[in-house]
Formats: C-alpha cells, structure tokens, sequence
C-alpha cells in the first residue's frame, strides 16, 4: 500500500475505537473493506475499464468468455485468481 509506520500508527490508532491497545474484527473490518475498495479501484482505473453500464457489462462478458477457455460457462477459483 505504500504507508510509512508513521501513517499505519496514526491509522491504528483512529480504528481503534474503544482504544483498548487492540484491533477486533469490527473495528478492522471496515477499514479492511475501505482499503480493498481503492486498491480495486485503482486496479480498475489502470486496465480503462469502461464507465457506461453497457460497455462495462460487454467488458466483463468479454472478460469472462476469455477465461472460460472451455466454454462451460463456469469459471474455477484458480482461474478467477489468475484473472
């Protein structure tokens, strides 16, 4: 992510909400999903994906048919991952 020890000190420090010293899963939770939001974003933003709902849906169906080298209309997690 690119976060100095200062920057993840001062972010542990504003998602641990009861300040107990510890980080439980409903306070990491949210951060988790935020954090996972930019970098998926940011994923997006460098492979152009397409912003009209129509282009964006022929987009992944392009993408999906390119993965399903068998055609069987399924795709298996490894595939999903290398993807």
């Amino acid at each position: 992510l690119g976060l100095t020890r200062q920057e993840i000190n001062v972010l542990l420090a504003e998602v641990d909400e009861d300040e107990d010293g510890e980080i439980d899963y409903e306070e990491f939770l949210p951060v988790c999903f935020n954090v996972l939001v930019e970098i998926v974003s940011k994923q997006l933003e460098d492979r152009r994906i397409p912003k009209e709902e129509v282009d964006l849906r022929d987009f992944f169906v392009s993408l999906f048919r390119d993965a399903d080298s068998e055609g069987e209309g399924r795709l298996a997690p490894a595939v999903i991952k290398a993807t």
